[in-house]
């Protein structure tokens, strides 16, 4: 997208975050900025909230669309990234183990809940990369759209984390319970064109997105596949590599989605998370990887 297809910011793009389209006045544009890689911390995260809040209310807007932006680059799409997901640095930190849960298993699980149970149809276009809590709100949009060359995936148990702000659950209702294990337990972080090939489904490629723009859209409906349980013991064994206690966790979300009890596994996402944080272990992980960024 270039600064033409973007309209003009309403009340400032670091406070607003969000567009309204002139030539499409049903199109409300929810803009991702937190330059370089829009990862959210804990304010990110309300204004997020926020605009999801705005946008699935205020009756001038009918259809809602995700994307993520830098001002720095407009005119080089190319280099605009999603989200890479939650805020490392902040994760990585001295904040406590509850606020540091609450970030995804609270403020963005409420708000993405919200977004997928909306009667508007939504889309989010990824470009450059959704990974991790990133990848969970491009797939709170009904239809996800990814370039081909986009990097996707949920590396959380790569951490010894898991994602808690809604990514099982959509996940699920798109690939169902097997392949959600899979794409969690393995951590697999790869070109959209690549992803897609080996999860068919999650997301939807394309190369422009110009189209999005345009009124009106017309998606065939999803079909929900049948969301089974998952073996503990069989899955263990079909992932001896993966972090033993964010495998448990990602297992128990999973069978308890699939028993409809999605209160409880936002209780239990909270809850793990909270509990991962304080491990030293996880919070090494973290750091080294911060410590990797930086260089």
């Amino acid at each position: 997208m270039t600064t033409a297809e973007l309209p003009p910011v309403v009340t400032g793009i670091r406070r607003a975050l969000a567009y309204q389209s002139k030539d499409n006045s049903d199109l409300g544009i929810l803009a991702l900025s937190r330059p370089p890689v829009n990862a959210y911390d804990p304010a990110e995260a309300e204004r997020i909230s926020e605009m999801i809040r705005v946008a699935t209310t205020d009756p001038g807007i009918g259809r809602i669309l995700l994307v993520g932006y830098d001002h720095r680059v407009d005119r080089l799409p190319e280099k605009r990234v999603f989200s890479a997901g939650a805020d490392i640095g902040f994760l990585a930190g001295d904040a406590p183990a509850e606020d540091k849960a609450r970030l995804c298993a609270v403020t963005l699980y409420d708000a993405l809940m919200t977004l997928w149970n909306s009667p508007k149809p939504a889309v989010a276009y990824v470009h450059g990369a959704a990974l991790g809590g990133g990848l969970e709100i491009a797939l709170a949009a009904r239809t996800t759209f990814a370039h081909p060359d986009a990097k996707v995936g949920m590396p959380d148990i790569n951490y010894g984390l898991v994602p808690a702000a809604g990514g099982v659950y959509f996940l699920m209702q798109r690939v169902g319970s097997e392949q959600t294990l899979d794409i969690l337990a393995r951590g697999i972080v790869e070109p959209a064109g690549e992803f897609n090939k080996r999860y068919p489904g999650v997301v939807e490629l394309r190369d422009d997105p110009t189209s999005l723009i345009q009124a009106p859209w017309a998606f065939e409906a999803r079909t929900v596949p049948a969301l089974t349980q998952i073996d503990f013991d069989a899955a263990t064994k079909v992932y001896p590599d993966a972090d033993p206690a964010a495998l448990n966790a990602v297992i128990t979300l999973i069978n308890l989605y699939a028993n409809g009890k999605s209160a409880a596994a936002q209780r239990f996402g909270l809850r793990t998370l909270t509990e991962r944080y304080r491990d030293d272990a996880v919070l090494s992980k973290l750091r080294e990887a911060t410590a990797s960024k930086a260089k």
